[in-house]
């Protein structure tokens, strides 16, 4: 499908009913389907998309089709590798928000099978709630799955399997031999490939790489040997793999410049032809033999495959990859690379790839393929990607939180891992280094990066390097955040044995006991992300604990009353089969933060004496009736919990900070008893009584956006105001905020103002928003010298006003469109 233009649901609709696949298919028909609720929208190698622009505006189709072009009951599945998925993710805050409250299935409706006739039957509408976009990981396979899979795949494939099933048994047999085949096994697609080679060999390779030869040459010439079809012997495997890796080479250059990882035939004829003419010494027979071989793997080998009459590409991304790196092993090795002279690419280039997801997987297969060539080869590549003095602890420091560590830190984790990438230890060590350096940022965090998992540590021959490296790390840079993804009972176990570590952030479903982290006695902060853990107990014995953050983690908060040290907790989507009454028992914590979660009746933290910050935004709180009063508290969150009625301002007489945007207050007089309030946020509220808030005298910041409001006269009362934000509402004078003298940042985006002059004199303001407003003369702004920021895009001022504004005040920055 061609996705390049996609940025409605309606292109996205169009595009693949102009594939072939949907030939039979008008549209007409297809939006009868979707309407009926009875289809299923699946998006297949989201990943493979050339470029994050592209990714950014199928999720904009994506997001458009879920919340107004498709009814609730259709069903999406969207499939990507995680390297392609984490920088253009699809379960975004901003489409929680737009489709909360909606319907959707839960775990109740999931069925292990369906029966042939079932896609026929609309969908039943079903609640959904606000974690409902689900996220699945389905590598890595657990031993059971694999073994299913195995049986399955005999059982459909080969009638040679005997009922009992002693081919899939051998092929589980051989897989178990190796740890490395182990690990290859648990990724779909190679356990079909590994398959597939073991069908035709009855033996298993140890690695990847050789995997991937070994499968190329099943398809090359093995299979069609057997079969006695041509497959073109009179030209060896090593000649087709590198004809292919050419195209391959060319096809991934493409796709690291934003192209498609599709190519023209024309353009793949041509590769071919290069290709031929550097193997063979018949230049006039080149056209004639490219064609004999793009029909052969076209038609026979099936590994690059025609996408319509003129397009081609190979079979999955990954065989591109390879066959890019089957290219570039000769060419590294070669003298002419080494000088850096008339090379493609040069070292330089080449040493950039590190840091670009796009060529990760390419390396991946290069370090392994260049074992068969002299040691200094494999040191002089691996050097070009990560230089010495690039490694040294003080140069990472500094760079620690930056995409371009992040990024290399992807690369480095499975080539320090891999015992076929040959390396001296200290330079292993040192990428295990790197890693732990990268993963310690909140960025890394984020971007839920691919190398913070524990497949570079556990079960994994030069697992001890690893624990060495980060050891020595968390002893030299005191507070080191470490971090591990995919993470086991046995993680913890050997972390343990790193006493002074501080912070820990551990995510894996593996992670069922923490008795391993008890003798961490240094521990301040531990994060819990998608464990299986039903027991907090064991936490209480670690005297030094603070910190606890619990995201989607539990069946029940058992042993939360027994941490009485913790000073923060954040807990992040729990349902409705929890409570939260042991957090009462809680009595030194001072910041307390439940997300996304079902609260039920409001707790009475009232005793909790030194608790100043409480966050109950996106959260459903059933009752908000509490018998105590928390004097006690200074800043409450309340954004998104429907309070749907007037807010118990007399429970939280002593705030100075509350946020209750989109929580259905209705009168602002529940609130202008609060007269310690220096920040309020009532964004998304149909509010009434806007004049009630000049008595809050004492507001530094005020957030009013998109709630009906007409007239601002009472905020000329707010001197002390820094920050007003009045988006999205029909108010069209702002004269009152001409005494603001303290303001700093204005939000006027969406409004109805035309006339900037009250703001002439503000000689404090340096941020102001003004997009899709009416405003069409800017002159006014000429003379606020502090002036920062401005952003006047889809606005009425010309191209005119906004240049002679650049010039008058050129320290400005002024966004226009």
């Amino acid at each position: 499908m061609d996705l390049a233009n996609v940025s409605t649901f309606d292109d996205l609709l169009a595009s693949f009913l102009s594939h072939r696949a949907a030939e039979h298919l008008t549209q007409s028909l297809a939006k009868r389907i979707i309407a009926a609720g009875r289809a299923i929208i699946l998006l297949d190698g989201i990943d493979e998309l050339p470029s994050v622009a592209v990714r950014e505006k199928l999720r904009s189709a994506v997001i458009e089709g879920m919340t107004s072009a498709a009814p609730l009951g259709i069903r999406w599945l969207m499939t990507s590798r995680i390297l392609g998925y984490e920088q253009v993710p699809f379960h975004t805050d901003p489409l929680l928000k737009m489709l909360n409250g909606f319907t959707l299935h839960d775990s109740a409706h999931s069925k292990d099978s369906i029966d042939k006739d079932s896609w026929r039957k609309p969908f039943p509408t079903l609640t959904f709630h606000d974690d409902f976009v689900k996220q699945f990981y389905i590598a890595p396979f657990t031993n059971s799955q694999i073994a299913q899979y195995a049986e399955n795949w005999y059982s459909v494939r080969d009638s040679r399997s005997s009922p009992d099933n002693r081919t899939a048994s051998g092929f589980l047999m051989s897989i178990s031999l190796a740890s490395d085949t182990k690990t290859l096994a648990r990724i779909p697609n190679l356990l079909a490939m590994m398959l597939l080679v073991y069908r035709n060999r009855q033996r298993l390779p140890q690695a990847r790489t050789q995997l991937y030869l070994e499968i190329t040459q099943a398809y090359l010439e093995g299979i069609d040997a057997f079969r006695k079809l041509d497959y073109l012997d009179e030209f060896d495997l090593k000649k087709k793999r590198e004809w292919l890796g050419y195209v391959g080479y060319r096809m991934q250059m493409r796709k690291s410049n934003n192209s498609a990882v599709v190519a023209s035939k024309s353009h793949v004829k041509k590769w071919i032809i290069q290709a031929i003419k550097r193997t063979e010494d018949v230049p006039a027979s080149a056209p004639a033999i490219a064609d004999r071989f793009l029909d052969f793997v076209a038609r026979r080998s099936g590994l690059l495959i025609p996408r319509s009459e003129t397009q081609y590409s190979f079979v999955h991304l990954s065989f591109q990859e390879f066959f890019a790196a089957i290219h570039l092993a000769d060419h590294v090795a070669s003298y002419d690379w080494g000088r850096g002279t008339a090379c493609d690419p040069t070292p330089t280039e080449f040493a950039a790839w590190a840091t670009d997801p796009a060529w990760h997987e390419t390396l991946l297969f290069l370090l392994p393929l260049l074992q068969s060539h002299p040691k200094d080869v494999s040191q002089t590549v691996l050097s070009q990607l990560f230089p010495a003095r690039d490694l040294a602890k003080s140069t990472i420091s500094a760079r620690v939180g930056s995409p371009s560590l992040l990024h290399e830190a992807n690369l480095a984790a499975p080539l320090a891992a891999n015992e076929y990438v040959s390396m001296p230890p200290r330079l292993r060590k040192k990428l295990f280094s790197l890693c732990w350096m990268a993963g310690s940022s909140e960025e890394a965090s984020v971007s839920n990066s691919a190398f913070l998992s524990a497949h570079f540590m556990c079960d994994a021959k030069y697992k001890y390097l690893s624990l060495e490296a980060l050891a020595n790390l968390v002893t030299s840079i005191p507070g080191l955040q470490v971090r591990v993804r995919a993470a086991s009972d046995g993680t913890l176990a050997d972390i343990a044995g790193i006493a002074s570590i501080e912070k820990l952030d551990v995510e894996g479903l593996g992670v069922t006991d923490l008795t391993p982290l008890t003798g961490l006695q240094s521990l301040m902060s531990v994060k819990l992300t998608n464990t299986r853990l039903t027991d907090l107990a064991q936490l209480g014995e670690i005297d030094t604990l603070q910190y606890l953050s619990l995201d989607r983690n539990l069946s029940r908060l058992q042993g939360l009353g027994s941490l009485r040290q913790l000073r923060s907790l954040i807990v992040r989507y729990v349902g409705r089969d929890r409570t939260f009454s042991d957090i009462t028992k809680l009595t030194k914590l001072k910041e307390v933060a439940i997300l996304a979660s079902h609260v039920g009746p409001m707790p009475d933290f009232s005793q909790l004496h030194d608790l100043v910050s409480l966050s109950l935004a996106n959260s459903e709180v059933t009752d908000w009736n509490v018998a105590g009063v928390m004097s006690q508290l200074k800043a409450l969150q309340i954004s998104d919990t429907r309070l749907g009625q007037a807010f118990p301002a007399d429970r939280f007489p002593n705030l100075t900070s509350l946020a209750a945007d989109k929580s259905l207050i209705e009168k602002v007089a529940s609130i202008c008893s609060l007269e310690h309030l220096e920040t309020l946020t009532l964004s998304s509220n149909k509010l009434s009584g806007f004049d009630d808030l000049a008595n809050l005298s004492q507001l530094r910041a005020l957030a009013l956006s998109s709630t009906g409001l007409k007239d601002g006269s009472f905020i000329t009362r707010l001197c002390h105001l820094e920050r007003l934000v009045l988006s999205n509402n029909p108010i069209r004078d702002i004269s009152a905020l001409a005494n603001l003298g303290n303001l700093r940042y204005l939000g006027l985006m969406g409004t109805n103002i035309r006339d900037l002059s009250p703001l002439r004199d503000l000689r404090r303001l340096s941020s102001i928003s003004l997009d899709f407003s009416p405003v069409a003369d800017l002159a006014p702004l000429k003379n606020i010298r502090s002036l920062r920021f401005l952003s006047v895009t889809r606005s009425a001022a010309v191209e005119r006003q906004v240049q002679s504004l650049r010039e008058a005040l050129p320290g400005c920055q002024v966004f226009f469109s």
